[in-house]
């Protein structure tokens, strides 16, 4: 079981709802039922010591919509993908390629805050 850790200053008090292992055992995949905007949620993930979702392929989409049991239509939770208004294009938080593209119809379209959700 993972560590609990303390209460962050950007993260929600009753911690995460859902917590997973990634596919190479070397991290955490975690959900929080709290609404929180893009840059609130990519706080608390910094604060933890990572960041916002990164899907690069199959397997970690496959993984992160295994988040909510059972799954609920259109539910929605941020990934690491915004859309970059210098370069007018998506782009992962941690400056990698898009180079896995699964995406809805018409997506991805962006937001309010011109960010990316994962639905599911």
């Amino acid at each position: 079981a993972p560590a609990t850790r303390p209460p962050l200053e950007y993260c929600p008090a009753e911690g995460a709802k859902t917590t997973i292992a990634t596919l190479d055992g070397e991290g955490t995949i975690e959900y929080y039922e709290a609404l929180y905007q893009f840059r609130r949620s990519r706080l608390c993930c910094q604060q933890r010591g990572g960041d916002l979702l990164i899907v690069k392929d199959i397997g970690t989409n496959i993984l992160a919509s295994t988040l909510i049991e059972p799954p609920i239509e259109w539910n929605n939770a941020w990934i690491g993908l915004n859309y970059n208004e210098t370069q007018e294009a998506w782009t992962w938080v941690d400056g990698s390629p898009i180079e896995f593209e699964r995406w809805g119809f018409q997506e991805p379209r962006g937001s309010t805050e011109r960010a990316g959700t994962m639905v599911w």
